[in-house]
């Protein structure tokens, strides 16, 4: 089969299109870039910020443990357990 003329590109044309579609692809590219750039920052402030909670709870785990300590200490020391409030 031969193809006419008038559908086929010139090698211009072809060049033409081929940058074009080169273009947007750059285009793409550098949009998908900057949003992995943004998205690797909000999640390296949530790290940081989950780091923050982690610590916070380690610390209250640590007073919790010691306020427990306490407790059995000063009820060890009173030989026998505080009376209960009512409704408790």
């Amino acid at each position: 089969m031969i193809l006419q003329r008038e559908n086929r590109m010139t090698l211009d044309e072809r060049l033409t299109r081929l940058t074009e579609r080169h273009e947007a692809l750059t285009q793409h590219v550098e949009m998908l870039t900057a949003d992995v750039q943004a998205t690797t920052e909000n999640v390296n402030r949530l790290v940081a910020k989950v780091d923050d909670l982690a610590t916070g709870f380690s610390i209250l785990a640590q007073l919790a443990q010691r306020h427990r300590s306490g407790w059995t200490l000063w009820r060890g020391a009173r030989g026998n357990a505080p009376a209960q409030r009512p409704g408790i």
